[in-house]
């Protein structure tokens, strides 16, 4: 599967600077998909997650357990609109599978991982 990531010209957000209050052009309230949080001087991807990209977001960017690894530079975060659940879910695990972040964690799954394309 081939998607489009996020990216605020030809850079990646900064998780902490986007403004959410004012992402309607950016990210549609109701918008669901995949998203990977990042640290931008090791690249070690942090936390790979599904759902609601506003509302994850949201969470995220004042949750502890993802801020400490800013280590000296900042957090990242990219996304990729996908509609359907059950796709969303698999992508999802294959970024996991792919990324093993620091942060997040699977559940068990029978589902087999659906590959995309990576941020770049």
């Amino acid at each position: 599967m081939n998607v489009v990531w996020a990216k605020n010209g030809q850079l990646f957000h900064h998780l902490e600077t986007l403004a959410l209050d004012k992402v309607h052009p950016i990210v549609d309230p109701s918008l669901e998909g995949v998203y990977l949080i990042w640290q931008n001087v090791s690249r070690r991807v942090i936390y790979v997650g599904s759902g609601s990209i506003l509302e994850r977001l949201s969470y995220h960017r004042g949750n502890p357990l993802i801020l400490q690894h800013r280590g000296e530079g900042m957090l990242l975060v990219s996304w990729a609109p996908i509609s359907d659940r059950d796709n969303m879910l698999r992508v999802e695990l294959f970024l996991h599978d792919h990324y093993k972040p620091v942060a997040s964690t699977r559940a068990p799954s029978t589902a087999a991982p659906m590959p995309v394309n990576l941020p770049s």
